[in-house]
């Protein structure tokens, strides 16, 4: 890292609305410059002292990253109004400015941190005003002492203004009470962050709030690996080479963790993460709410497919479950083991009955091969819940899709919160098809869903393997 000192902004290029990424030209030394970075609340003729590192873009030459800044208040009478015409702070325009600067002058800092009842001495200045002035002010100073105290312990300012938006004005005091928190309500903020930065306060090594932070980190780390839970004794180890405790304050700490619901330990062996114990519950119980839903007026299956294909017995049984009778199926087996025969089948069935049919893979390429497949339309599992990062999925719980049949292929490629989100927005009353191969490797993230689904005997499950196709 290295630090430029007594940065004036001379232009803002870009500012996001969120004020989490800026694009800025500044001086430094005489030589233009440009900034990116975390850029909170700077304005043309700020003056900071800039810390991070000279990087280049291809396509806008060298670039100075901003890791952090701090605000550096002007000393003469000209730097002062500067400040304070720069749009900075609300109720201060360019002769409000002039006039206090005026009235105070070298003082004009001192009367805003610690006497701001006193701008009632300046012309123009009225209660509404001041009382604008007043809170903008307020906020600004206590953005500022935010960035001083974090940026101190490494925090970069994308954490320390997502720190402010999360906690406010009593940031400080939330953090000094117990910093391993912003692991729970700060994206992007690591355990390592923040026990680097809850040692170099002076928090005991031993405390139950780093003990339990630990412990959660360990199991994010599971599903990171694919698991939805680990063993009591392998969260303990691991947790204790993390942390460098005691495994009896561990274990303390566990059960703690579980009488507040922060974990769930099951039979005294399995520790889920809460999250993932949630998911499996929600999964299990739509499985159920599903195939107890009424399907509707009955469909008329095909009875002479003209197609070139000689279904065999086992594949009309599986066709004849999902147009007939099932209302949650399985359809496995390996590569060239009858999948897309069948599935390609129940779509033709459902298409001559007039009903609506989504069909939707994990990816884009696979969701290509299913259209392609079936000849109807196919999308993406997301795009088809219309997922928006930052906001979620569109469709859920309290605004399903529509439909009549939902065939999803790929199935082993998805993962426990993602067929949890997907169940949640199926209506009772609909057909689900899931196709895919469960020898395949599992999802990256976390569970083993389709195996699991399999193994658990809740649904109509048929084998390719027992399927095979011919052509007549």
């Amino acid at each position: 890292m290295e630090t430029l000192e007594g940065v004036r902004i001379t232009y803002i290029v870009f500012k996001a609305d969120d004020g989490e990424y800026a694009v800025v030209r500044g001086l430094h030394k005489g030589k233009d410059i440009m900034l990116v970075g975390g850029l909170y609340q700077l304005n043309e003729g700020t003056i900071i002292d800039a810390v991070g590192e000279w990087t280049y873009h291809s396509r806008y030459g060298q670039q100075f990253k901003v890791h952090t800044y701090l605000e550096c208040r002007p000393k003469d009478l000209y730097g002062i109004e500067a400040y304070l015409k720069s749009g900075l702070i609300e109720g201060i325009g360019e002769v409000v400015a002039r006039s206090i600067v005026e009235h105070f002058k070298e003082q004009t800092f001192d009367i805003l941190d610690n006497h701001p009842d006193r701008l009632a001495e300046v012309h123009g200045i009225g209660p509404e005003r001041m009382k604008a002035i007043k809170d903008s002010w307020a906020k600004h100073k206590i953005v500022r002492e935010l960035i001083l105290f974090l940026s101190a312990y490494g925090l970069s300012m994308t954490y320390i203004l997502r720190t402010y938006k999360a906690y406010g004005d009593d940031a400080i005091d939330k953090i000094k009470e117990n910093p391993y928190r912003l692991v729970d309500d700060i994206e992007g903020v690591s355990f390592q962050m923040a026990d680097a930065l809850a040692l170099n306060m002076g928090m005991s090594s031993t405390s139950y709030q780093r003990c339990r932070s630990g412990i959660l980190y360990y199991l994010s780390t599971i599903g990171q690996n694919g698991h939805c839970f680990a063993t009591y004794g392998d969260v303990l180890s691991g947790a204790c080479k993390l942390l460098g405790v005691p495994h009896n304050l561990l274990d303390r700490a566990m059960q703690h963790m579980a009488s507040k619901g922060d974990i769930v330990i099951e039979d005294n062996f399995r520790v889920y993460p809460k999250l993932y114990y949630d998911y499996e519950i929600d999964v299990a119980q739509d499985i159920k709410r599903i195939m107890q839903g009424e399907r509707g007026e009955p469909l008329t299956m095909i009875e002479d497919y003209d197609n070139g294909v000689e279904y065999t017995p086992k594949q009309m049984e599986a066709i004849k479950a999902a147009v007939c009778g099932g209302k949650f199926i399985v359809i496995t087996g390996g590569p060239g083991s009858g999948k897309t025969t069948i599935t390609r089948a129940i779509v033709d069935n459902y298409r001559e009955n007039g009903k609506a049919i989504r069909l939707a893979s994990p990816t884009g390429r696979a969701a290509k091969v299913l259209s392609e497949a079936t000849g109807h339309e196919a999308s993406t599992i997301h795009r088809l819940l219309e997922f928006v990062p930052g906001l979620g999925f569109g469709y859920n719980a309290e605004n399903p899709l529509d439909g009549d049949l939902f065939i999803f292929d790929e199935m082993s490629m998805v993962d426990l919160p993602l067929m949890r989100h997907l169940l949640r927005a199926i209506p009772d009353h609909a057909t689900v098809v899931l196709v895919g191969d469960d020898a395949q490797i599992p999802s990256v993230g976390a569970g083993n869903v389709l195996a699991d689904i399999i193994n658990s005997g809740s649904s109509c499950v048929f084998s390719g393997c027992d399927i095979q196709a011919g052509r007549r």
